[in-house]
Order: structure tokens, then sequence, then C-alpha cells
């Protein structure tokens, strides 16, 4: 029981939740380079603008059960492309 409440705190950390979010970007936000802060953002609005927003309701359905990010991106297999 103790091991489930430590890996539960170590997986809440921001060092680990910062990873887990850089992870489901699209490569193609990761791989830039030589942009500007605005270019960024504007790359990174577009992919947060396709993930679903569904906060959780009582007495409605949430296809994924969380409105995380991760979860909303199915562990990092939601794929996003470039227009």
């Amino acid at each position: 029981m103790k091991n489930k409440r430590i890996q539960k705190l170590r997986d809440s950390r921001f060092r680990i939740q910062g990873a887990m979010l850089f992870n489901v970007t699209p490569i193609w936000i990761r791989e830039l380079s030589n942009c500007s802060v605005c270019s960024f953002k504007n790359s990174l609005d577009k992919f947060l603008m396709a993930v679903p927003d569904e906060p959780l309701v009582a007495g409605y359905v949430n296809s994924s059960g969380t409105n995380s990010i991760l979860g909303q991106c199915n562990g990092g297999h939601n794929v996003v492309t470039r227009d």
C-alpha cells in the first residue's frame, strides 16, 4: 500500500507530468527550432484546439473519463497533423 502512495506522489510531480505532457505533443511541435516564441505558441495553440474539452459533469458521459490533456490524447496516440 505504501509503494502505491509513493508512486502516486512521484507521478504527480511537475517533472514527471511535464515530461508526459511534452511527449503527447506532436513531433512537429517538439522539433520546432529557430522560431519565434509567437510561432511556437501558435503551433501549440493549434494542437490544443484539437484536444477535446470535455469536463466531467454529473449525468453526462465523457469519452475518456477525464478532462486532462494526457487522458484526452489517449496516452499520446492522438495524432494532430500540421496544416
